[in-house]
């Protein structure tokens, strides 16, 4: 596992870095406004298989991406009016939505689901790969299945260290704000149905 120490001055280099890595099936682990994450291309079915066997999860339960913007969103997702207002209230932001898959995305993604999780997120150093990337990545906690989630690169070592399976690559945002996970919402029939409670609080409403 090659570690790099994000600054203030060197966020660049560590996005071009980084962005190598993803290009080449690589996994990263990256800070968020939650967590630190695994970030793998969602298209290439090899990187999917990747985070799958460092993360040791299940390949029946989906993974959620992170976009940068609509046109990236557009690649994974079929968006509806009734999206697009839910979008509009709390993005950027921990909260993922529920969407019909676009026929780009492997169903290994999705563990063999129609839909897929979306979310923008409002970190800065995110949205800088993802603008440099120009595509979505993979954004599942960047721990072992079953185990705590990581606020910083001490307690990502103390998991993965022994492990058969590790990222290629862990950039260092410093020790992260403990937080609950992203909120994960669907519409259904005009309702919001909260899937999974987390860092955005919403009661369940009409859209």
């Amino acid at each position: 596992m090659k570690i790099i120490k994000l600054t203030r001055t060197n966020q660049k280099q560590v996005i071009d870095l980084a962005g190598r890595v993803l290009k080449s099936r690589g996994v990263i682990v990256y800070p968020t406004e939650t967590m630190y994450g695994l970030g793998a291309d969602p298209f290439d079915q090899r990187a999917i298989e990747r985070v799958i066997q460092i993360k040791g999860r299940l390949a029946t339960k989906g993974i959620q991406v992170v976009v940068y913007n609509r046109a990236q969103l557009d690649t994974v997702a079929r968006v509806s009016s009734e999206d697009e207002e839910v979008m509009k209230k709390y993005w950027p932001g921990p909260l993922a939505l529920v969407f019909p898959k676009t026929d780009l995305v492997p169903k290994l993604l999705t563990g063999g689901r129609d839909t897929i999780a979306a979310r923008k997120p409002k970190h800065a150093f995110v949205l800088a790969l993802l603008k440099k990337y120009g595509r979505p990545i993979t954004s599942t906690s960047a721990n072992l299945s079953g185990r705590p989630p990581c606020f910083s690169v001490k307690e990502i070592f103390a998991q993965f260290e022994k492990a058969h399976d590790q990222p290629d690559l862990i950039i260092d945002g410093g020790k992260l704000k403990p937080s609950p996970p992203s909120t994960i919402i669907q519409v259904v029939k005009g309702r919001l149905v909260v899937l999974r409670a987390g860092a955005i609080k919403i009661p369940a409403q009409n859209v």
